[in-house]
């Protein structure tokens, strides 16, 4: 196996540990009941996580920067998520004001 080939593998592995991830996130949040995103969203967060990864990957980006990019994609996913739950339950937003 070439380098190129045990690249191209780690960073497929990388893709699907994260689109699982999100996944999960999300089929949990719908399971609460308190969250139904719209398929159309869930298809645009994985698109835009398909586009991160296949641009880390087109730069030559390494295994542990697009561990750690996936990484903060989760973490904000978890963040925007927490938000609306809030706003959804009481009517207002929370105080993230990066958006």
């Amino acid at each position: 196996m070439t380098d190129t080939d045990k690249n191209a593998d780690t960073y497929d592995r990388i893709r699907d540990r994260v689109l699982t991830t999100i996944t999960n996130i999300l089929a949990e949040e719908r399971t609460d009941g308190l969250l139904a995103l719209p398929p159309i969203l869930v298809g645009m967060l994985f698109r835009t996580q398909r586009m991160q990864l296949d641009f880390l990957r087109h730069v030559g980006a390494s295994q542990s920067t697009i561990e750690q990019a996936t990484t903060a994609f989760v973490e904000l996913l978890q963040s925007d998520i927490a938000e609306l739950k809030q706003f959804a339950e009481t009517g207002h937003a929370g105080t993230n004001t990066t958006h």
